[in-house]
């Protein structure tokens, strides 16, 4: 369910519950992309289920889910069409197309072969998780967080939502781990590793199923590199990858797709057991990188995110693809 995470810090100045906010998210639920278009995207049931609801409500925790469909043609394509329609402007005009001519051309090319073009669809879940006042997205993707954002806090009254920051930035506390090898509070250093040069070389070091404790990780960072994502485990039951944008990808919950697996098979039980079981594992893990990382950052009254503003993520909608 969540591979990848990005936290949001949440607050609300409305007692708005689950089946209300669930009532305000039926007018953008998902349709497909139509004939002409490159992408759209709406809420869906997070069970999967015709009709369901848009929100689960579970164990205290609420779960949605946006789902993300996108069409592009492939680029020979559209310049193979772009040829023959410039040779019959040639033939029919007896001169070469020109600039603003071909660009006519290629969207048309491009408006052409929409139709039959293959469809990607995508899921991106949301978890509210009210009592640590964060909203979770399931992506590392700034512009589906942002839209995502900018969705909830228009149809959800008196929500502020900020990019949730830590005292220390997460490059800085990674170089801290790596260089004294005193890692925070059950948590250990993971198999992969990618430092990059803060000069402007941006000279990158990748480490992939490798032991993070050695002398030369440590050589690159007194040499000016820094940790720009970094494999850890917490608790021994979840291990993730941090980057230094405070974003989580690669996330693995150690035993616990057996174990609903052992305990309910494949039975409608199935999603609620992994909701709270996901949940109780993340909510400790995300705590203690936040802890390392000296907790969150003091925020201004008026901190705001650029997510707050619709219109700014309506005009990002191809970035979704």
């Amino acid at each position: 369910m969540f591979k990848s995470a990005t936290l949001f810090q949440l607050k609300s100045s409305s007692d708005i519950n689950a089946v209300q906010l669930d009532a305000k998210l039926q007018g953008k639920t998902f349709e497909p992309c139509g004939p002409t278009q490159e992408v759209t995207w709406g809420w869906m049931p997070p069970r999967g289920e015709n009709n369901g609801a848009l929100i689960e409500a579970i164990g205290g925790q609420w779960v949605m889910s946006l789902q993300v469909q996108t069409k592009k043609v492939p680029g020979h394509a559209v310049a193979a069409l772009v040829e023959e329609k410039m040779a019959k402007h040639q033939a029919s005009t007896g001169r070469p197309a020109g600039r603003k001519e071909k660009k006519e051309m290629t969207e048309e090319a491009r408006i052409d072969l929409m139709p039959s073009a293959f469809a990607k669809t995508s899921t991106v879940f949301v978890w509210v998780c009210l009592d640590k006042g964060w909203l979770v997205i399931s992506s590392a993707s700034r512009s589906q967080c942002d839209l995502i954002a900018s969705d909830l806090i228009a149809s959800w009254e008196g929500l502020t939502l900020t990019p949730l920051n830590t005292a220390v930035s997460p490059a800085s506390g990674m170089a801290q781990w790596l260089t004294t090898l005193e890692w925070p509070l059950d948590m250990a250093g993971d198999n992969e590793c990618e430092l990059r040069a803060v000069d402007s070389s941006k000279a990158k070091v990748r480490y992939d199923n490798h032991q993070v404790e050695i002398a030369e990780i440590r050589q690159h960072i007194e040499g000016g590199k820094l940790p720009t994502k970094l494999g850890i485990s917490l608790h021994g039951k979840v291990s993730m990858v941090l980057s230094d944008k405070l974003t989580f990808k690669k996330i693995t919950l150690l035993d616990v797709s057996t174990e609903i697996s052992a305990t309910h098979g494949g039975s409608s039980d199935a999603f609620d057991a992994n909701v709270v079981l996901t949940t109780g594992q993340l909510i400790p893990a995300f705590e203690a990188v936040i802890a390392g990382l000296g907790g969150v950052a003091p925020t201004a009254a008026t901190a705001s995110t650029e997510a707050a503003s619709p219109a700014k993520a309506e005009s990002k909608e191809e970035a979704m693809a």
